[in-house]
């Protein structure tokens, strides 16, 4: 059921079209969409409409809904199904206020008859794969994993994603990865290890440790979307493959801005829209403190690329960029990029 041994977790306002196949083309198995309400799709009240549109090329690819009214989740799985996506997940682990607030995401584990009858509606309601991604509990006086993980395979759940953190944890705490242990154990199916892998070394130690089935990679792939090329390197060879130079670093952020505004029909929001995971790419360069600040007050593409070339400039250890010369294809270290990038001019 899943094609390899690492994947894309879903992020609210980042797991778009432009950034699933993005991860797709460096490795990524599956991937997910942007968190989808079903209350949303059911009565049309929030503009959800360009997050269920799917790429040929980004298969496999996972809808994930979150909601908290049992009645909406057969409705919505239907809905997304007619979208051909090849599984559809079910979040029992977002932390965020605005979301638990409203009995949804992780807070669906202070009520596991709740979580089963969602689990139970929504696999009845469609022929795909349904699977969940749960946190370990609300707090550490409440680890639920085992029993809310029994009770949706037991309502026809297909995988379980863990994240080895209670909704409490946030993100501030290290994740226990022996939940994830406990849980392989326990389970027939498919065991999805999330949380603290950032870096092949990580991936490697989760999967020998866990015996999971595959690891999920989310904030770790902001600004490092080559992190899955990294990693299946590294677990099929042992080969630990060098961070990308800044030049191409700048290729791949310069190609992601540049497909977000294709795929918007060039809107000029989406500058704005951009400015965080521009930011992201540049995290932990020499001087990128400037850099980060111009990024973010950018307000059109033209400010982007002069930002990134000013840069360059700069710094004369790096390769610098006049007129129309290109920094050089992503292609140097193997990771599998476009023959043709995005130029930056």
């Amino acid at each position: 059921m899943i094609p390899g041994l690492v994947v894309l977790a879903p992020m609210a306002g980042i797991t778009d079209i432009v950034f699933r196949r993005l991860c797709r083309r460096f490795g990524a198995a599956i991937v997910y969409s942007e968190f989808l309400s079903t209350d949303g799709l059911v009565y049309n009240t929030m503009n959800q409409e360009h997050k269920l549109i799917l790429a040929d090329d980004e298969h496999p690819v996972a809808y994930q809904l979150f909601g908290a009214r049992t009645e909406t989740f057969a409705t919505a799985a239907r809905q997304l199904a007619t979208f051909k996506p090849d599984m559809i997940d079910l979040n029992f682990g977002c932390p965020v206020k605005k979301v638990v607030g409203k009995n949804g995401g992780a807070a669906i584990l202070k009520d596991l008859e709740l979580m089963a009858r969602i689990v139970h509606e929504a696999c009845s309601a469609v022929s795909l794969p349904v699977t969940v991604k749960m946190r370990a509990g609300w707090d550490h006086e409440n680890l639920v994993y085992h029993d809310a993980a029994h009770a949706a395979v037991a309502e026809g759940a297909q995988a379980v994603t863990l994240h080895a953190r209670t909704r409490v944890d946030g993100y501030e705490t290290a994740a226990t990865w022996s939940y994830i242990t406990d849980l392989k154990r326990e389970l027939k199916v498919p065991v999805i290890g999330n949380g603290d892998v950032n870096s092949p070394e990580d991936a490697k130690a989760m999967l020998d440790q866990t015996g999971c089935d595959a690891v999920m990679i989310g904030r770790g792939a902001l600004g490092r979307p080559w992190i899955f090329a990294q990693i299946n390197r590294y677990l099929e060879s042992g080969e630990l493959l060098p961070e990308p130079s800044i030049p191409d670093r700048i290729c791949v952020a310069w190609q992601h801005l540049n497909d977000k505004l294709a795929d918007t029909g060039h809107d000029p929001g989406v500058v704005r829209l951009m400015r965080k995971q521009l930011a992201a790419y540049v995290k932990g360069w020499d001087g990128s403190h400037a850099l980060k600040a111009r990024l973010m007050s950018a307000g059109d593409p033209g400010e982007i690329r002069e930002a990134f070339r000013d840069y360059l400039a700069s710094h004369p250890d790096l390769p610098r960029i006049d007129g129309d010369e290109w920094i050089r294809e992503y292609v140097a270290l193997d990771f599998g990029w476009l023959q043709n990038p995005t130029r930056l001019n």
